[in-house]
């Protein structure tokens, strides 16, 4: 993991939970909005929303989504916020199972 992805973690962790770096076993993620388009959970978790003209100049708005230590700088794409959380839940739960 890259020193810069550590201190975004870190800063995303100290802004949930003040104090609290340790891990802990937490059941449900608690969404933190960093900004108008920029969400974090305590895991480092990351949402970002674009908005995106199609070929008819109509607006799109996607979620992409980069889950804590991947390399890639996306893990996902969705439409929705809420399809955004649950896809970085269920992929946190199935590390966890």
């Amino acid at each position: 993991m890259k020193p810069a992805d550590q201190t975004r973690q870190a800063r995303c962790r100290e802004r949930e939970h003040p104090g609290a770096d340790a891990p802990t076993e937490v059941i449900a993620m608690y969404w933190n909005k960093i900004h108008a388009d920029y969400w974090c959970n305590e895991f480092g978790d990351e949402i970002h929303r674009y908005e995106i003209l199609d070929d008819e100049d109509q607006c799109l708005v996607e979620y992409h989504t980069h889950r804590a230590g991947e390399h890639l700088p996306w893990s996902g794409k969705t439409y929705t916020l809420d399809e955004a959380q649950r896809q970085l839940q269920h992929s946190h739960d199935a590390l966890m199972a």
